[in-house]
């Protein structure tokens, strides 16, 4: 991906109502998934660090990325260059591995490699929490932008997940309400560069906001059948199963 575009990323990833509404699944998952606090919890693939402030509250913290310049943004935070299908961690160092949007880029490879290496790394009865951009027929100017070589469909990733010996504890799409508008603007009003060019203006901001808030109540009593994005949470079987 370009330099400018995790330049573009870090200047809006705190305020943005994407990146809010992502950090805000994430929170819940792990107060639903986890005992809450004390977790080793890795990022893997965390990019300019958008989500290692939140992921913090709830443990000790490492953010890794293939990237050196995305990693200079993500500055005063521990972090590790890696790739993330030969993660530099022994077998069972985790109990929390996040990949947030991360095999879906033309320089991840094959996306089952980076899950067996997250099998890998965490430990029995630890807990994966993944996004990625749904639907192929989506693929888009933005896409191409943050080198997005694919979206992906829900069944195939339960499939990806569950190959890699995972459970799946939970899948849902997310940022439904916001789907017509995308594909309007991706679709059929294309222009070149990435949704993250520039800030939200303050009534997209507002929208935004408002949309995945709503469904962020729904997602904590069920899922949603379609959306721009699948969140996964699933779990490495324990010694005992």
């Amino acid at each position: 991906m370009h330099p400018s575009e995790f330049d573009a990323m870090a200047r809006v990833q705190r305020d943005h109502w994407w990146y809010r509404a992502l950090r805000g699944l994430l929170a819940d998952a792990l107060s639903r998934e986890t005992s809450g606090s004390g977790l080793d919890i890795l990022d893997a693939g965390c990019g300019t660090g958008a989500h290692l402030p939140t992921l913090k509250l709830h443990g000790n913290v490492l953010g890794a990325d293939a990237s050196p310049y995305a990693l200079r943004h993500a500055a005063g935070t521990a972090v590790a260059g890696a790739d993330g299908r030969a993660l530099p961690f022994p077998d069972a160092s985790f109990d929390v591995l996040v990949s947030c949007d991360v095999l879906c880029h033309e320089a991840a490879g094959d996306p089952a490699e980076h899950l067996r290496e997250a099998h890998r790394v965490l430990r029995p009865g630890g807990v994966l929490l993944l996004n990625l951009p749904a639907y192929r027929w989506m693929l888009s100017a933005h896409d191409r932008a943050v080198a997005n070589a694919r979206r992906f469909q829900r069944s195939e990733v339960v499939a990806l997940v569950e190959a890699a010996g995972f459970n799946v504890a939970r899948v849902t799409h997310w940022n439904l309400l916001l789907l017509p508008a995308a594909m309007g603007k991706r679709m059929l009003l294309p222009r070149s560069g990435s949704d993250l060019s520039r800030a939200p203006g303050g009534f997209e901001q507002m929208v935004g906001l408002m949309t995945t808030g709503l469904e962020r109540v729904w997602l904590r009593m069920a899922g949603l059948p379609a959306g721009l994005s699948i969140f996964v949470v699933a779990r490495k079987p324990s010694k005992e199963a």
